[in-house]
């Protein structure tokens, strides 16, 4: 496994690289994983061709509950003409897979095995497969992604989970961590309004994590006049009338973090939430709030216990760490600065881009070397 050295190399000769993103710059993964660092990359002359698999339009008619088989076929015939062509490019970067669901052997003959390629992971999506409810996808899909992987000149994974499950694969990996920019992010702590706010950021899917916490959220409320306020979730269950849910969307996201008093993270501890990269945290202590989250994963590596803010297992933890943030503004004000420290030196843009552009480079030299 790689170790990060953040020097990167910027006069060296122009590479061109094909993008084969997941979704289009609406979706966060993709936007966070790759689209944040193109412009630094092409400063430094990697001259980037960008393919979605889902187009933003996939997206929109996914979260307005539309039918998306149109989209979703029109993805997979772009992804393979895509692949027909990669062999004029540099290096293919991909994240997460090419084809999702396509058995490994069609994928890897698209992939053409000529042109070198990076794999990346900020989600443990190899679980999709190996812990599948139905014994057909198992069998038939369970080694796509390691097989994948070991093929890979590189694999780049958010956390330790997921670089341990492609070092595990034959594969190589090196850690690179889900990042903010910091410049669109305050630079001071924002003022509390009289009503403290515990905020939750996420998407329809995550929204099941809250569930357990809904009566000790709403019972605090009542007991500190605080609100709860849920950004992107779609709750399945009826909430208490302190509990608010704005909607989701890339241009107003931080300005929804800025008024928030607590951030937290709530999560079930299996497998899948194991190969989870943390990201609302970081976006929480980068914009200097204290936190609450599940000991799960990389939550342990980025929550420092009593510092930043709180890791709670049980009920009684989590309401012991929220009584104690909602009671005490000193600790918030103190753990959100210590937050932000921890994401400035370890969870920011201008930490991670320098690191990414050597990765790209080392493995394009590479490439060249074992074709000489």
């Amino acid at each position: 496994m790689e170790e990060s050295s953040g020097n990167g190399e910027g006069t060296m000769e122009k590479l061109n690289v094909l993008f084969l993103t997941k979704y289009g710059e609406q979706a966060a993964s993709s936007r966070y994983r790759t689209f944040q660092y193109l412009d630094d990359l092409k400063k430094n002359g990697i001259e980037a061709t960008i393919s979605p698999l889902m187009s933003n339009g996939y997206i929109h008619r996914l979260y307005a509950g539309q039918s998306v088989t149109l989209e979703r076929m029109r993805g997979y015939f772009k992804r393979i003409t895509m692949l027909l062509r990669s062999r004029s490019y540099d290096l293919i970067w991909i994240e997460k897979e090419a084809l999702p669901w396509i058995p490994h052997p069609i994928e890897q003959m698209l992939l053409n095995g000529r042109t070198p390629y990076i794999l990346d992971y900020d989600d443990a999506i190899f679980h999709n497969y190996d812990h599948h409810p139905k014994k057909w996808v198992r069998t038939l899909l369970s080694r796509k992604i390691p097989q994948l992987m070991k093929k890979a000149a590189l694999v780049v994974a958010g956390n330790p989970y997921l670089a341990a499950f492609a070092e595990q694969s034959g594969g190589r990996s090196h850690i690179l961590p889900t990042v903010i920019n910091l410049d669109k992010y305050p630079v001071e702590r924002k003022s509390s309004s009289e009503t403290l706010t515990i905020g939750w950021i996420g998407s329809p899917s995550t929204t099941k994590y809250l569930y357990p916490y809904v009566d000790l959220l709403d019972k605090l409320c009542d007991r500190y006049g605080s609100k709860v306020r849920l950004v992107g979730a779609k709750p399945a269950i009826p909430l208490p009338d302190c509990f608010e849910v704005i909607p989701w969307s890339e241009e107003t996201e931080i300005s929804e973090l800025i008024h928030m008093d607590i951030g937290i993270m709530p999560l079930e501890n299996n497998p899948w939430e194991q190969g989870k990269c943390g990201f609302k945290l970081i976006q929480y202590m980068g914009c200097f709030l204290p936190v609450v989250a599940s000991p799960v994963g990389v939550n342990k590596d980025i929550v420092s216990h009593g510092e930043n803010g709180f890791l709670a297992s049980s009920p009684d933890e989590w309401e012991h760490a929220l009584r104690q943030l909602l009671q005490s503004g000193p600790m918030r004000h103190t753990m959100g600065i210590l937050g932000r420290a921890r994401v400035e030196q370890s969870y920011a843009l201008t930490q991670t881009s320098a690191s990414l552009l050597e990765l790209i480079r080392n493995v394009a030299k590479e490439d060249c070397r074992a074709s000489q």
